[in-house]
C-alpha cells in the first residue's frame, strides 16, 4: 500500500469509529414523530394511513432526502407486526391494524424476527420534539389491552405446541393409532 493511501485509510477509519453526536434523523424516527403528532393533534382516531404519516413528515420537514424511504419505513420497515425484509433493520416503531398505522406500545405483537428491534427512546427524539415522550408514555399506558388479552410475541401457530398431549397421557401413541386403524375394517 503505498504512503498516502495508508494515511487516508487511517484517516477514514479514525474517522468513522469516532462517535459523532446524531444531527440528522433517521426516516424511522421522523416516522415516528410523525405519527405521533397525529395521534396527538386526532385523540379519537385509532391510526393513520400511509399517506398522511408522510403528509406530517413533510409538513414537520423532518425528512429532506428521498420521500420513497418514509412511504417504506411508515409501510412495513417500522412497523412491528409486519414480516422483517432484507434491507430492513427490525424497527418496532409502528403497529399495522390494516391500512392504517399507529405508534407501537411495549406490549404489542410483533414479527418473531423483530424480537431484538429497536423501540423509540426518548434520547433519538430532538429538543423541539422531547416533550411527545411524556405524552407518549402516558398515552401507551391508557390505550394498553386489557389485562389477559393475548398478547403473545410469539407465531400463535407455535403457541398450539403440547396442548393435546393429555390425549395421550395414559396410551404411547402408536397403541391409540393402531387402536384407531382396528375400526377401520
Amino acid at each position: 500500500m503505498r504512503p498516502m493511501k495508508q494515511s487516508l485509510q487511517t484517516f477514514s477509519n479514525a474517522f468513522l469509529s469516532t462517535k459523532t453526536p446524531q444531527t440528522k434523523l433517521t426516516a424511522g424516527d421522523a416516522v415516528w414523530i410523525a405519527t405521533a403528532l397525529l395521534h396527538k393533534d386526532s385523540p379519537r382516531k385509532t391510526g393513520f394511513t400511509v399517506k398522511e404519516i408522510e403528509a406530517r413528515v413533510a409538513q414537520e420537514r423532518l425528512w429532506s432526502d428521498d420521500p420513497k424511504t418514509i412511504y417504506h419505513h411508515a409501510q412495513s420497515h417500522a412497523v412491528a407486526n409486519q414480516p422483517l425484509h432484507l434491507k430492513s433493520r427490525g424497527l418496532r416503531l409502528l403497529y399495522a391494524d390494516g391500512p392504517l398505522r399507529r405508534l407501537y406500545r411495549p406490549g404489542d405483537d410483533f414479527d418473531p424476527a423483530r424480537r431484538n428491534g429497536r423501540e423509540m427512546t426518548e434520547q433519538r427524539l430532538p429538543e423541539r420534539y422531547r416533550s411527545l415522550w411524556p405524552w407518549y408514555l402516558s398515552w401507551s399506558k391508557s390505550n394498553r389491552k386489557p389485562e389477559g388479552a393475548a398478547q403473545r410475541n410469539e407465531d400463535p401457530l407455535l403457541a398450539l405446541a403440547a396442548t393435546g398431549r393429555d390425549i395421550w397421557a395414559d396410551e404411547h401413541a402408536d397403541e391409540y393409532v393402531r387402536r384407531l386403524r382396528e375400526d377401520w375394517e
